[in-house]
């Protein structure tokens, strides 16, 4: 059987790989974190969709979709060239029909781009966000 937190590891080493900055400095759903002194900092939302059936039977396979979004935070006043880079760098790493593989899990990257941002958190919030889908087997 496949894990299905497998899809989420894939897609954060990934972000790994595309941004070393973002190691150590990104907030990830419910794990501690403190932006305090920081200029900019990473924010990692993943959003799958409920899985659906591709295949019949236990043996069979589930299909998986979803997307990650990848928020970053700069200084408000401080402009897009704080994040052009980052933004440049997560549509290279994450370019359509780019498998990312993690233990069984194969994600296929469906699409990747900047979507829109805004203020949040004494912050300006440039936003990526990235659409994949995968199947996996189920037990």
């Amino acid at each position: 059987m496949s894990n299905p937190a497998d899809i989420e590891n894939a897609l954060r080493q990934k972000l790994a790989e595309a941004l070393p900055a973002s190691v150590g400095n990104t907030a990830f759903e419910n794990q501690p974190f403190s932006r305090k002194g920081k200029a900019k900092w990473f924010e990692f939302h993943f959003l799958p969709n409920a899985p659906d059936v591709a295949t019949l039977g236990a043996g069979g396979q589930d299909e998986f979709t979803g997307i990650a979004q990848l928020d970053i935070h700069v200084p408000i006043g401080s402009g897009k060239e704080a994040v052009a880079a980052d933004i440049l760098a997560m549509r290279s790493a994450f370019t359509p029909a780019t498998p990312l593989v993690y233990n069984s899990a194969i994600v296929t990257v469906k699409s990747c781009g900047q979507v829109p941002g805004g203020q949040a958190e004494n912050s300006y919030r440039f936003s990526v966000s990235i659409s994949w889908e995968t199947r996996l087997f189920r037990s």
